[in-house]
């Protein structure tokens, strides 16, 4: 074998043909729905290589065709934690390549990303029929605090789970099961010193923020998952120099997760950082077996920690990926956000048409008597925009695209025309990123005003055909605002997000703040009533421009409304609201002329506003008085 040293640790580059896992029965091979296959003898499956995809699924014993993985099957890299971000949902959704390395390993790797400015490659290797040994290469492109990789592993029916601890009962180390009256998730850290980082705010992130049951530590990361009917057991194993946590849902919920946290360390740019898995499957192991192969692994990594089990060139493959720098994400700043939906047309203010029949106004009434879309993007442009957002579906359910999904929409009104395609065309002419907004809350097909889950599958099949429909029509949208993602569950989460990636994979989405779809936001409106109305009142500047810095403080985007009227045209009054945004936005709030006085006016309105929005039942008691509280604290 050759020797060559690099990131500052000695590199071993198997030779094309050695090891055990160059054995043909040991070898990934193309092919299979999962674009590699393997068959040991004892266990059979496939792993998905390029684009988004699942870990090892699925994965079977070959002796009783017993299917061991379930949702994102076997060592799936899932959250990326710092104590100040996650990054991501789960690494399933973010694009990769695969291959067959020389020594019969299947490698995946993903580059990094605007959204995450790191790279990583797993490699998985049979060492024996009943043994896979994963190994994950992780290089950052800037500091990371305390970063983790939780690493996912699913099982089906595998419910009887057991974790390694110090003390098992009389003093001794020994296996204890992850019964419920220890809790739903369960967490078994290397010691507790690291209960720190467990709960430093980590796991406060959505979606699914997480409050563990911290169980005894642990006597080495290991942990069993057995099938009771067959005795099918696997062993999930990692050195605790790579691992400091072992996590399980207790064993009788249907979730069956077993998860690593890797790393829990500071990683510096460009230095490569490598952590080591293993997992053993077997019929009726014993515990004192479990112990014994935990053994036998750690003898196999002592002396060759840092194998890399690949050749030269794998290895300069690899290095090219990781040393790529992707383009900066774009800076969204501002972005003009014109109201001009159904509601324009109906005289209503926004709270008095959620009271009437929001959802099941005509379409008939839609009947602009013009619209220039060019003078959106123009006065977007002298505003200091850099993009807008345009409504593509409001909370009544009202489409304004000619969408075959639904029969409510611009296609039945007076109104032929493609605006949106107008729009879009019109903001890219004036160098601006069109964006489009999509509610999820829909009173038309929902049958009232919900801005909470749980969303039934006819409603939820409809949402997902509307949005493939709209990035596939209008293929320059750069960015999406998903509204109200927070209603959606978490596997619907998952679904919309890869259904909009797979469409336009550079779109940026913007989401809740309570939800994971996409990167938070701030806003204000010119008009107080959003939608264009006679004579309708103008937002103080000074309230304007405080969300404007609240938002920029926190680093987000911020949407600015404006409501067009009856013949598509923003009016003069909005125009120079906006002229007088871009002059005095640098200011400080307190600096804004009239500020103290309009504060006190806007802090007046507003608590009006929130008590009839909770009078009317839309907010808790609870939500209210938090909110109160905000506003009387911003006084």
């Amino acid at each position: 074998m050759l020797i060559a040293t690099a990131w500052g640790f000695p590199l071993v580059f198997a030779a094309a043909a050695s090891g055990a896992a160059g054995a043909e029965n040991l070898a990934f091979k193309a092919g299979g729905a999962g674009g590699l296959s393997f068959d040991t003898g004892v266990v059979r499956g496939n792993l998905a290589t390029d684009g988004p995809g699942e870990a090892l699924q699925p994965v079977t014993f070959v002796e009783g065709d017993i299917r061991v993985d379930q949702n994102h099957g076997l060592l799936m890299p899932y959250r990326f934690l710092t104590p100040q971000r996650r990054y991501g949902f789960g690494a399933w959704e973010w694009p990769r390549t695969g291959k067959v390395l020389a020594n019969g390993a299947a490698q995946l790797l993903w580059a990094a990303a605007p959204d995450r400015p790191f790279a990583f490659s797993t490699v998985y290797r049979w060492t024996a029929a009943d043994t896979l040994d994963l190994t994950v290469f992780f290089q950052s492109q800037t500091n990371l605090s305390k970063f983790e990789l939780f690493l996912g592993s699913y099982f089906q029916k595998f419910t009887q789970a057991k974790v390694y601890v110090q003390d098992a009962g009389n003093d001794a180390a020994g296996f204890v099961a992850a019964t419920a009256d220890n809790g739903q998730a369960q967490l078994f850290p290397v010691s507790a010193d690291v209960l720190s980082m467990v709960n430093d705010g980590r796991w406060n992130f959505p979606p699914f923020p997480m409050r563990w049951s911290i169980r005894a530590p642990l006597a080495k990361p290991l942990c069993m998952r057995v099938e009771p009917a067959s005795g099918a057991t696997v062993l999930v194993m990692a050195p605790p120099e790579d691992c400091f946590a072992v996590s399980t849902w207790q064993q009788d919920s249907p979730q069956g997760g077993v998860y690593l946290s890797l790393f829990g360390k500071d990683v510096i740019p460009g230095q490569l950082q490598t952590a080591h898995v293993r997992l053993v499957f077997g019929r009726h192991l014993t515990e004192a077996q479990a112990v014994a192969r935990y053994a036998d692994y750690a003898g196999d990594l002592r002396g060759r920690r840092e194998e890399a089990l690949l050749t030269a060139g794998e290895l300069q493959a690899m290095q090219k990926v990781f040393a790529a720098v992707p383009g900066p994400a774009p800076e969204l700043g501002c972005g003009l956000f014109p109201h001009w939906a159904l509601l324009t047309f109906t005289g209503d203010t926004y709270r008095e048409a959620r009271t009437k029949d929001y959802g099941q106004i005509p379409p008939e009434r839609f009947a602009p008597s013009g619209v220039d879309a060019r003078q959106w993007a123009k006065v977007a442009k002298d505003a200091g925009m850099t993009f807008v957002l345009l409504i593509a579906k409001h909370e009544d359910g009202f489409c304004l695209w000619p969408t075959k999904e639904s029969d409510y929409s611009i296609a039945q009104s007076p109104f032929k025309r493609d605006f949106l395609a107008e729009a879009i065309a019109a903001c890219k002419a004036e160098g601006l990123m069109p964006g489009l907004f999509y509610s999820l809350t829909d009173v038309h097909n929902e049958g009232s005003f919900r801005t909470a889950g749980p969303v039934g599958p006819p409603y939820f099949n409809l949402v997902k055909a509307e949005v493939v429909e709209l990035l596939t029509r209008y293929p320059d949208t750069r960015i999406l605002l998903i509204d109200i993602a927070s209603k959606l569950s978490a596997r619907q989460y998952d679904e919309l997000q890869a259904a909009v990636k797979r469409c336009n994979p550079q779109c940026i989405i913007l989401g809740d703040r309570q939800a994971p779809m996409g990167q938070s936001f701030g806003y204000s409106t010119i008009l107080k009533n959003w939608f264009w109305q006679t004579n309708a009142a103008l937002t103080p500047m000074p309230a304007v421009l405080d969300k404007y810095h609240k938002a920029q403080e926190k680093g987000w985007p911020f949407l600015l409304a404006v409501g067009p009227d009856l013949a598509g045209h923003i009016p003069e009054e909005q125009v120079a609201a906006l002229m007088q945004f871009k002059a005095q936005k640098s200011l400080r709030p307190s600096e804004a002329p009239g500020a103290a006085e309009a504060a006190k006016r806007s802090a007046a309105e507003r608590l009006k506003q929130l008590k009839d929005i909770s009078d009317q039942g839309l907010i808790s008691p609870q939500e209210y008085e938090r909110k109160r509280q905000e506003i009387l604290n911003s006084l």
